[in-house]
């Protein structure tokens, strides 16, 4: 999957150093970070998600038609409703993401990107671990007792994203709108450094998530949203 989004981001951005020769004649300034246009952006839906995060992203302009995006999130544990219902004891954690933008023109207005993103949420709850297994009657394997310990859990989540957007800024007002949608393929990993119980077998975790240690899954979703930024940062001395 790694390969696939270094693929893109080449294809997206591959003739950059191609592109900036051609252009002499056009007598370009060279590119410098601090005089590239910025935006920063706040995802407003976030704080509605089903794991709701703070977050912020930064899009710095590059030459002609490409900009680049990062951004970074934390997941209070104050904020998660997973963890103050009955779902999990404790969660937290944060987010980091980056892409790749094409620009149809030399505005800010219809886009592509392809981007990759890592989120990691740390996870306390009770977990069962079946004792003295047997095999019934009939064929099925069984425990004679459980017993259950809090072990903190690992979810580690990386996702590579496609996406079609379109970026405006208002006329009114210096705020900048950005819708997208696209699809994203997401691997969803497990991992525990907690001491189970000697000799015990962790059972499968019943809540909104399978947590149990060493479960992995990879699954496409679609995406869509917006953000709402503000330009900053720009021409700094």
């Amino acid at each position: 999957m790694k390969v696939i989004v270094t693929s893109v981001l080449i294809l997206l951005f591959g003739h950059l150093s191609a592109q900036n020769v051609g252009d002499t004649a056009e007598a370009i300034a060279p590119w410098s970070f601090k005089s590239a246009d910025k935006i920063i952006k706040f995802s407003p839906l976030d704080v509605f998600s089903y794991n709701p995060n703070l977050g912020a992203d930064l899009e710095v302009r590059m030459i002609k038609n490409y900009a680049l995006q990062g951004g970074l999130s934390i997941y209070p544990d104050f904020l998660q409703f997973m963890s103050s219902s009955s779902s999990y004891d404790k969660m937290f954690g944060y987010r980091s993401r980056f892409e790749g933008r094409v620009y149809r023109s030399g505005h800010s207005t219809g886009y592509f990107a392809a981007g990759i993103s890592f989120k990691h949420l740390l996870i306390r709850d009770e977990f069962s671990f079946g004792m003295e297994r047997f095999q019934d009657m009939n064929g099925n394997m069984n425990y004679a007792y459980f017993q259950t310990k809090d072990m903190w859990m690992h979810r580690f989540s990386t996702s590579m994203d496609f996406k079609m957007g379109f970026q405006k800024q208002s006329r009114k007002s210096s705020l900048v709108f950005d819708w997208y949608f696209g699809l994203s393929i997401r691997t969803n990993s497990v991992k525990t450094w907690s001491t189970g119980i000697e000799g015990g077998d962790m059972m499968e975790e019943m809540g909104i998530w399978n947590l149990q240690d060493g479960h992995k899954i990879t699954y496409p979703t679609p995406i869509f949203g917006f953000k709402i930024g503000v330009p900053a940062l720009r021409n700094l001395k």
